[in-house]
């Protein structure tokens, strides 16, 4: 009999021990939250008589391929372009809708508390953003304000952040 005593005590200690184990390990660690970036700005730009310049069908169409996105850091402007983005130019075309949009990402730099970025739609036009940037704790960023050419132009409470350009 003591024997068994024995095996079935270690056994049973065996099992505690796994049981232990596997509770141990299958316990979820505190995950951070998750973090949110909403750092866009999307516009529609049309000529005077209301025609897309987004529209590659139009005549007088921008060219897409010369736009630059021009972030200003620390006094200096940068072409911004990272090719493992999937904006490498710092925007897109949005074809969808009566109008194409384009849709910038800005300059979100930590170190400034207004951020410059400058859109430079062809060698004769560009236009200076700056934006207010809420920045939480949790890392999670978005844009709250939007200036352009040192006007505001849009606030939270516009809703969407979709700006109109007459050109």
């Amino acid at each position: 009999m003591k024997s068994i005593k024995c095996k079935f005590a270690n056994c049973v200690k065996n099992i505690f021990l796994f049981t232990l184990t596997m509770f141990l390990f299958s316990c979820e660690k505190n995950s951070p939250e998750e973090i949110f970036v909403d750092a866009y700005i999307d516009f529609i730009i049309k000529d005077s008589e209301g025609n897309d310049l987004l529209n590659s069908n139009n005549p007088n169409a921008i060219n897409i391929d010369n736009i630059k996105i021009i972030y200003e850091i620390n006094g200096e402007q940068v072409v911004y372009y990272d090719e493992f983005m999937g904006a490498p130019k710092g925007f897109f075309l949005i074809e969808e809708g009566e109008y194409n949009r384009i849709r910038v990402f800005p300059n979100i730099d930590i170190n400034s508390e207004f951020p410059v970025t400058y859109v430079q739609w062809s060698e004769n036009d560009t236009d200076k953003l700056s934006y207010e940037i809420i920045r939480y704790d949790t890392g999670s960023t978005y844009i709250s304000k939007v200036w352009l050419n040192d006007e505001l132009i849009w606030t939270t409470s516009q809703g969407e952040r979709l700006i109109e350009l007459i050109k």
